[in-house]
């Protein structure tokens, strides 16, 4: 509500929310979803922290025709009347992600500070308080830069999919051994070359298994 959207769809329905049409403010949020489209597109997994009633929201998503944002954009969401900085490190969890790597936009001031209180490693950056400055502040953040955009960068949504699968695959079955036998792992030995090169570097950038001295 009021971040990807104007209006509370709780309140006012998914039929009357500002969303697209001729409306300036409806025109910011559709610009403002698809720049987070885009930041999907190079690799930036996309998830919701909301207070809301989460049939509702979700209807919205799925039902209003100015939407750009599908619920298969997102890697995760917790909607309901919880604390947003609680639903947020839940997710972190869930991702198996580093709070420096997450970044927490909202509408509301006190929700930022809530978040930023909470959860200090999770960028918090300020919000305009007019919609129709959202794109320009979201074009404007650094952190979402980056010198190269891999296929694996550009499949992020699909392997969270794939690997949320894969947790609910082994909270099926009783045993370890039998969950690692249906995944049917295959691993794959080839040389570094022109071709790996820069998604080798993007690996060794994440991980401090292999490289003890932590040197890059």
């Amino acid at each position: 509500d009021n971040t990807m959207w104007g209006g509370v769809v709780g309140d006012d329905g998914w039929q009357s929310l500002r969303l697209g049409g001729h409306d300036s403010v409806g025109e910011a949020f559709v610009d403002f979803q698809t720049g987070l489209l885009r930041l999907k597109r190079r690799g930036v997994a996309l998830a919701i922290a909301s207070k809301n009633d989460e049939l509702v929201a979700l209807e919205a998503i799925d039902n209003h025709d100015q939407m750009v944002l599908a619920k298969d954009d997102f890697v995760n969401w917790r909607i309901n009347w919880g604390d947003k900085a609680l639903n947020i490190a839940e997710m972190i969890d869930e991702l198996n992600i580093g709070h420096q790597s997450v970044v927490f936009l909202d509408d509301n001031p006190h929700e930022r500070t809530r978040v930023r209180e909470a959860l200090p490693d999770v960028l918090v950056p300020e919000w305009p308080e007019d919609p129709i400055d959202y794109p320009r502040a979201l074009a404007k953040l650094k952190c979402f830069d980056q010198t190269h955009v891999s296929t694996e960068d550009r499949q992020r949504t699909t392997m969270y999919a794939d690997e949320n699968k894969r947790q609910q695959l082994k909270n099926s079955i009783a045993s370890l051994d039998d969950w690692i036998r249906d995944l049917g792992i295959r691993v794959e030995v080839a040389r570094l070359s022109g071709v790996n090169a820069e998604r080798a570097t993007q690996l060794l950038n994440k991980t401090n298994q292999m490289n003890l001295s932590t040197r890059r």
